[in-house]
């Protein structure tokens, strides 16, 4: 999939012009949405349960990912009257990750709302990858835009590459359609790895 991307054509985007782009192209979705999360460790500062979780407030932190469910159940009720699907392919390393741990009590709540959310083992890319090279954070809107989402060093959200080639597109969206095919549901993942693993993991932050 590297090869994909060699000599293609993107514009640059901030971070403001990558969240209003993506806003105003999801907001005339009537299709399917696809994500890939390949990095382990990210930072989201000025979300409530992620800055519970890193000052170390991990109850605090889990609690209020609970009380925004109501709000993300609706959420997924919009999005299904104007029959717009999302799927999500989360590759997850052994043992996971502080941030991890904290993001898939988020995307239980999410799979459970409704996001079609599965979770495959980073072994199962191994071949794809190297040590100059891992996949990229995508984000797919329909068949018209892929965005190579872009964070700095520390893990927080940056910008994005955006392309509209459109056999670029559906070769990315067949690829992560393939591995959604491949993993398991996100809630099976859940009940094995994360839900009896004690709040250790949010050390290290």
């Amino acid at each position: 999939m590297r090869e994909s991307l060699v000599g293609v054509a993107y514009t640059m985007l901030n971070v403001d012009e990558y969240l209003a782009d993506f806003a105003n192209r999801f907001e005339l979705l009537g299709q399917s949405l696809w994500k890939l999360e390949r990095q382990q460790e990210f930072r989201e500062p000025g979300y409530p349960s992620w800055d519970a979780f890193a000052a170390g407030r991990v109850a605090e932190s889990v609690s209020l990912a609970e009380a925004a469910r109501a709000e993300i159940v609706e959420y997924q009720r919009d999005l299904a009257a104007r029959d717009v699907q999302l799927h999500r392919v989360r590759l997850v390393a052994s043992p996971p990750t502080p941030y991890l741990w904290w993001e898939s009590h988020i995307l239980r709540i999410r799979a459970e709302a409704g996001e079609r959310i599965r979770a495959l083992d980073v072994d199962a890319v191994a071949d794809l990858e190297s040590a100059e090279w891992t996949l990229p954070e995508v984000v797919v809107i329909g068949d018209a835009v892929m965005y190579s989402v872009q964070y700095d060093t520390e893990g927080v959200l940056s910008g994005a590459y955006r392309y509209e080639k459109r056999d670029l597109i559906n070769a990315w969206v067949r690829f992560i359609a393939d591995l959604f095919n491949r993993a398991e549901p996100f809630d099976a993942y859940y009940s094995r790895e994360i839900k009896d693993l004690p709040d250790r993991h949010s050390s290290g932050i």
